[in-house]
């Protein structure tokens, strides 16, 4: 029984692996393509997806631990990478959307911009606490 639900941890695992790395391809797309708006509720979208990846890896864990087995840690460190390059990245947006806040042409994309500044800080703030870093 035990191992059948590390089985679909380990789907789960993967999919949300898979989740993630198309989220930050669009999240690019977006930026790159100018949609700045689109990108922040995207990059608010990427947030919820790693904190489920979160709870289905400690999930995946606790049923390796379960069975007696160590959770893997090669793909552990290099998701603390991407995890590092992604708050990088991150926090050159905030960089970007503070610019834009300040040479904003009226009040309302102003808050605009101060509204996705706060949400690239969020996420990279969460990036840069997961556990293991």
């Amino acid at each position: 029984m035990l191992q059948e639900h590390l089985e679909a941890a380990e789907r789960h695992v993967a999919q949300g692996r898979e989740h993630i790395a198309h989220q930050c391809e669009l999240i690019a797309e977006l930026e790159r393509d100018g949609h700045h708006q689109a990108a922040a509720k995207a990059a608010s979208m990427l947030e919820t997806y790693m904190e489920l990846q979160g709870l289905h890896e400690e999930d995946r864990d606790r049923l390796l631990n379960a069975l007696g087995e160590d959770p893997p840690t090669t793909a552990h460190r290099a998701w603390q990478e991407r995890d590092r390059l992604t708050a990088e990245h991150c926090r050159s947006r905030v960089k970007s959307c503070r610019v834009a806040a300040e040479t904003a042409s009226n009040e309302r994309a102003k808050d605009h911009w101060v509204r996705a500044a706060e949400n690239w800080a969020r996420l990279a703030g969460r990036l840069e606490k997961k556990p293991g870093r």
